[in-house]
């Protein structure tokens, strides 16, 4: 029995339940997921049975205890975990039941808290560091660490011993879009994902405030949920203030793979994340899509970003709008750029940024561990 078991993310997560659970059913095994998360999605089907809890109703701790009863009832003989705060399931089936344990790590917790936490830095470096010996005490109990983003410089992980396998979440290959981007999809722009601070967004709303005097009937698109009540208040009320209502439409999160009917109408996709721990650590699986969708793409100059692309994108200084808003204009304007950027994008999603280049790995560590 394989048990993946997720509490921080949607239950159709693109890497979770898009890459990793479709590759795992062609095993041939019965997989339990689970997911904690407010959304009512069912990703049940003749291979999957899955089981979410409302993170409204239930607390991590209160989530863990029904893992643990749902353990005995039917133990895993892999386990699968997306988040650090399920550590404690990994000594809990490696002591009951001997399980495999697998400790996916979709971003590093000491980037996590640099990025996001508002303590005093003293208080900080100390949750920081209890946080880190809590993790390097579970993971002896784990078989396996896995990777989301490739390790650019170094990595606490292969420090303790450990050898990473690293499995980054590209689209794949039936996801490349066939529609032209030359001009007819019109002056459109994209962001999808988190909408906090950190990502650049009131960097983005301010480069239409310029860019709308260039092109008036610019649309963009901002898709996904505000991460701070505060923070969606104020970039709503800038939008209505500066007259860019009809400029800029914000859209709530809607299930992935509704995604791409928007990545496929949208000219230029924009990334224009700040520079913080989080952005300088992490690649944003929103470059992929963007590749794969044939659109361009405007993107602030950070490391994990240029170590996949150098030449087929435009880029920005990471808080600037000027410079967002020019990136957008030169290929807005110049159509022929526009579209021989996104052929080449899509051609380095042709080959190797796609998930069947790489999902054999992941195979083959089950295939090691069943």
């Amino acid at each position: 029995m394989i048990y993946v078991v997720s509490c921080q993310h949607f239950p159709d997560d693109e890497r979770v339940y898009h890459r990793e659970l479709i590759s795992l059913k062609k095993l041939g095994h019965s997989i339990r997921y689970y997911t904690r998360s407010d959304s009512e999605m069912d990703m049940s089907d003749e291979m999957i049975v899955h089981k979410n809890f409302p993170a409204i109703e239930f607390s991590i701790p209160k989530y863990l205890n029904v893992l643990r009863k749902e353990f005995k009832v039917l133990p895993p003989k892999v386990l699968h975990i997306h988040e650090y705060h399920l550590l404690p399931l990994a000594r809990h089936s490696k002591r009951n039941y001997t399980s495999k344990v697998i400790y996916d790590v979709h971003e590093d917790l000491r980037v996590i808290n640099k990025t996001f936490s508002t303590r005093h830095p003293s208080l900080r470096a100390l949750i920081t560091s209890l946080r880190t010996h809590k993790e390097r005490y579970y993971l002896r109990y784990v078989d396996q660490i896995v990777l989301s983003n490739p390790i650019i410089k170094d990595c606490i992980f292969k420090d303790w011993g450990f050898d990473p396998l690293v499995l980054q979440c590209y689209p794949s290959k039936l996801s490349i879009s066939d529609f032209p981007n030359n001009g007819c999809r019109g002056n459109t722009v994209l962001y999808h994902g988190h909408l906090g601070p950190e990502r650049g967004i009131q960097e983005l709303v301010e480069s239409m405030l310029i860019l709308k005097k260039i092109i008036p009937d610019i649309i963009l698109t901002l898709l996904g949920n505000f991460r701070l009540p505060k923070f969606q208040d104020d970039i709503l009320s800038t939008i209505k203030k500066n007259g860019l209502s009809d400029n800029i439409k914000w859209v709530a999160q809607i299930p992935h793979q509704d995604v791409w009917t928007y990545l496929n109408k949208t000219a230029v996709g924009v990334i224009p994340f700040q520079k913080n721990s989080l952005t300088m650590n992490n690649t944003p699986t929103k470059l992929f899509e963007f590749m794969a969708a044939g659109c361009g793409i405007v993107a602030s100059d950070l490391p994990p970003i240029r170590y996949h692309v150098s030449e087929s994108i435009r880029w920005s200084f990471p808080g600037s709008a000027q410079t967002i808003a020019e990136g957008l204009i030169k290929l807005l304007q110049d159509h022929r750029l526009l579209e021989n950027q996104a052929l080449q994008n899509r051609r380095l999603i042709l080959n190797p940024y796609n998930w069947e280049s790489i999902s054999n790995k992941l195979m083959t560590l089950y295939k090691r561990l069943l």
